[in-house]
């Protein structure tokens, strides 16, 4: 059986530079996707307020852009 932090959305919300490590958005995977992706897939309202679909290309995307500070800026 998985455990606790197996079965969250690990799609990152905001990083800590200090800790070197992201928040995550934390919600229950649905049970499809246990075991085969560490996120939810679905479309979610971030903290932002920008829509994101919770998947690994936007998670890669988003985690560059969070480490690199240039997070809510736009192009």
């Amino acid at each position: 059986m998985a455990s606790d932090t197996q079965c969250i959305c690990r799609f990152p919300l905001a990083y800590d530079a200090e800790a070197q490590a992201f928040w995550v958005c934390g919600h229950s995977l649905p049970i499809v996707t246990r075991g085969v992706s560490n996120f939810c897939e679905e479309i979610c309202l971030d903290p932002d307020a920008r829509l994101r679909r919770h998947d690994r290309a936007a998670a890669l995307a988003r985690a560059q852009e969070l480490r690199s500070g240039t997070a809510g800026t736009c192009a």
